[in-house]
């Protein structure tokens, strides 16, 4: 069984901030039909022998397959193959650099899954200086509505987990038989309530 998910239109720009006006330094708007290897590098393998795992425990194992290019648009999907998933995993090291600037990515991610966690990092580190809440929408419903996620500046944030129900959700994990369980580390079956 193959699980995938693609992640779309990823475009990455670089502003330098002059006074009041914003200059582009630097953008890829994926116009070709392959990564810009002057831009880009593919990352490959598990991080094994130096970081097994990328240093977070990763089940990702990357590869030059998993993305494509197609109408200034770039696709990474991530497929599961047994214990492990395979993606593509790119960077700009070494071949672009910027000390100052305002980046923006624009993505379009499947509703109801949480950020990536390198994604979650990553925006945390360069775009919110460590300083800025983000909101994860952990839980959601088929059409975005969010219903779990940490309430940005009043709940502790922690990468790819939800915290608290949004006001007015009440949600109940609760076991095969439908009893709700109520130990704080637990698996079982995520429901709402109410409304």
């Amino acid at each position: 069984m193959k699980k995938i998910l693609v992640l779309v239109a990823i475009v990455l720009g670089l502003y330098s901030l002059q006074a009041q006006d914003r200059k582009l330094v630097w953008a890829d708007e994926f116009d070709g039909n392959e990564l810009n290897q002057d831009h880009w590098s593919l990352i490959v393998g598990d991080g094994c022998p130096q970081l097994c795992g990328w240093g977070n425990d990763e089940l990702q194992v990357y590869n030059d397959q998993n993305h494509r290019i197609e109408n200034g648009m770039l696709y990474i999907k991530a497929e599961r193959e047994g214990e492990h998933y395979t993606s593509t995993r790119i960077n700009t090291k070494g071949k672009k650099a910027f000390q100052y600037g305002r980046f923006e990515v624009r993505a379009k991610l499947p509703v109801g899954e949480p950020i990536n966690e390198e994604a979650w990092h990553w925006y945390d580190t360069h775009i919110g200086h460590n300083e800025t809440p983000i909101v994860d929408t952990w839980w959601q419903t088929e059409t975005g509505g969010i219903l779990i996620s940490s309430l940005a500046g009043v709940t502790p944030q922690k990468p790819t987990y939800a915290t608290l129900p949004m006001p007015g959700i009440q949600a109940a994990l609760v076991d095969n038989e439908g009893k709700v369980i109520i130990e704080n580390e637990a698996e079982g079956i995520l429901t709402i309530n109410y409304p």
